[in-house]
């Protein structure tokens, strides 16, 4: 027989190992030597499935109407990805934000020196899809036609006004 000493040192121990996994599984976002770069050319080349983030806080100020009216780039971040598909679509659901605006916005960009479109009606050469706000609990999507396989292109994500926010690429 077991005595309540012993079932209590298990209980102890389970909720322990439970606690033990939430906390492990939280570490899982923003993974090491995967994070995204404020800088195009540094972006590094990762899988984007169901990848975890949190937005850089790197003020930046660019490209009035970048996406659609009123739209600017404030803190942005890149990621490399390289096509195995002529057609992509990226979904990237938002999560919690702090600082500035209310949301994320996104763009999947064809070489970094990418230049805004035309008073932000994509797809333009450089931007061939972009979204131009999404708030918390929402998900951007973006869909892109047309892609060479094999060929680099870049993901873009910024916080609206300067945002910092979780999001997770699907």
């Amino acid at each position: 027989m077991v005595s309540s000493c012993t079932q209590m040192i298990r209980k102890g121990f389970l909720l322990f190992c439970v606690l033990f996994s939430l906390l492990k599984l939280q570490a899982q976002c923003n993974p090491p030597g995967e994070l995204p770069t404020a800088t195009c050319s540094a972006a590094p080349l990762t899988c984007l499935s169901d990848a975890c983030y949190t937005t850089l806080n790197n003020p930046f100020n660019c490209c009035n109407n970048f996406c659609g009216a009123n739209t600017v780039i404030n803190n942005p971040q890149y990621f490399q990805f390289i096509a195995t598909s002529t057609d992509v679509q990226i979904n990237i659901h938002v999560d919690n934000c702090n600082n500035g605006g209310a949301g994320l916005q996104c763009a999947i960009v064809t070489t970094c020196g990418w230049a805004p479109c035309p008073g932000g009606v994509v797809p333009c050469p450089d931007i061939l899809a972009c979204n131009a706000g999404t708030s918390p609990g929402g998900t951007m999507v973006l869909n892109a036609t047309g892609l060479t396989i094999g060929q680099t292109y870049w993901l873009l994500i910024d916080g609206e006004n300067g945002a910092t926010c979780q999001y997770t690429i699907n």
